[in-house]
């Protein structure tokens, strides 16, 4: 509900006004709302009034709650019962383990699997109701016994609503299934969405009882080395949700495609034990990016070198370079990459040596992994020029289609007109 005094028996319009993002969702899909707040069965009851559907009460079996002794619930809200409360609970939590990953189990959440959405869309989705604890509406209790609870419930939440993403793809025979997350509690003790996948990536992907059925299973049993934080398995899946938001993205295949060529570099190295196979960063990301680690790199920039004058591209070309190199530091100590732009324009009188250069720029960013190919493609201003109305833009989309993970190299750019 909108605050923790206002009851389902307000009615559902009063989420108009409300900017949060739970009533979005909830306006987002009316008509499961509506179902929710007046007619599911539960506890042998119709709708949430008088009894509301509780997704902690087994939780508050757990650390013993049942009598009220750290929390009630009020209209979907957690409300300490006094000041002091969660310190009790916070207390236990800290120091028991076992407790917490039971209390963990016991969350649920709710799923209405097969919703309409709000016209004039008519597909259905899938919707999962889960919640942060609302440290801001209690008064009282201070963060830091919040806190533990708090985790917990998002841990919890976060991992249940990725289990029903699983669930709908098993039942769908395997499908590839779109999970949209929302930050819960607006992202409340530093609770970042991409944290919380790769949370659940390592506790699934790291379970030892995972069932070595596909040779991809088998290759996400190396161990995976490095600190925590900064190992191996938390490189690649950061790596792969730098990814999302472009054409072709798919979460989990990226991830699978990643640590297939991962674990094929593993094998090729001449450490590698197949009777305790490892996974180590420079598997995920290459080596490191100079000279002396990468041959195809040092002879692009020995070619460039070659060339007589071009001081300022040698030295943009070079900073490039460097700048690359800060970023795989970067990348493996977790901090936040420079943005590299990658497209160039090359400009000069001709016989200077444009086309030579671009194609050496071009070698370059393949030695550096830039490029999922890395050949370089040749084309001139009138290869975009079509013969008859309309043809140009089919011509210029077939060379960019032919182009991706390449470089295409435009001689005599200058010579281009704007398509029709």
């Amino acid at each position: 509900m909108t605050g923790p005094d206002v009851s389902p028996t307000a009615g559902v319009g009063i989420y108009v006004n409300d900017p949060t993002q739970g009533p979005a969702c909830a306006l987002a899909c009316p008509a499961a709302t509506v179902y929710r707040n007046y007619l599911v069965q539960h506890e042998g009851h119709t709708g949430q009034h008088p009894v509301q559907i509780d997704n902690l009460k087994a939780v508050g079996v757990v650390v013993g709650n049942d009598d009220g002794r750290y929390w009630v619930m009020q209209n979907g809200y957690t409300m300490p019962v006094g000041r002091d409360s969660l310190a009790e609970l916070a207390a236990r939590l800290r120091t028991e383990p076992n407790l917490v990953e039971q209390a963990e189990a016991a969350l649920r959440v709710g799923v209405h699997w097969e919703t309409s959405v709000a016209p004039p869309l008519e597909h259905r989705v899938c919707q999962v109701y889960a919640s942060a604890l609302p440290c801001n509406y209690a008064r009282g209790p201070p963060e830091s016994d919040w806190e533990p609870f708090a985790r917990l419930v998002l841990r919890a939440a976060y991992e249940a609503t990725l289990a029903v993403g699983a669930v709908r793809s098993l039942e769908s025979g395997g499908a590839r299934v779109k999970c949209y997350l929302t930050a819960l509690g607006e992202g409340v003790f530093g609770n970042r969405v991409k944290d919380q996948i790769l949370r659940v990536y390592n506790k699934v992907v790291k379970d030892e009882q995972m069932p070595e059925k596909s040779r991809i299973a088998t290759q996400l049993n190396f161990t995976f080395m490095g600190n925590p934080g900064t190992d191996a398995l938390e490189v690649a899946v950061r790596r792969v949700a730098r990814g999302k938001g472009r054409y072709g993205f798919g979460n989990g295949r990226d991830l699978r495609n990643a640590f297939e060529s991962a674990a094929s570099k593993a094998r090729a190295r001449a450490n590698f034990d197949p009777r305790a196979p490892e996974l180590q960063i420079e598997d995920v990301i290459g080596p490191p990016p100079e000279r002396k680690t990468m041959p195809e790199l040092d002879a692009a920039l020995t070619q460039l070198d070659a060339m007589e004058g071009l001081h300022e591209v040698k030295a943009q070309i070079y900073t490039f370079v460097q700048v690359h190199a800060d970023n795989y530091r970067r990348e493996k100590s977790n901090e936040k990459l420079v943005e590299l732009k990658k497209n160039r324009l090359f400009w000069g009188n001709p016989g200077t040596g444009k086309s030579t250069v671009a194609e050496i720029y071009g070698k370059v960013l393949k030695a550096l992994g830039l490029l999922s190919n890395g050949e370089v493609i040749l084309k001139t201003a009138g290869d975009f020029i079509g013969s008859v109305v309309g043809e140009s833009q089919n011509e210029a989309a077939d060379i960019l289609q032919l182009a991706q993970g390449r470089v295409l190299v435009i001689d005599e750019a200058s010579d281009s007109r704007p398509l029709d």
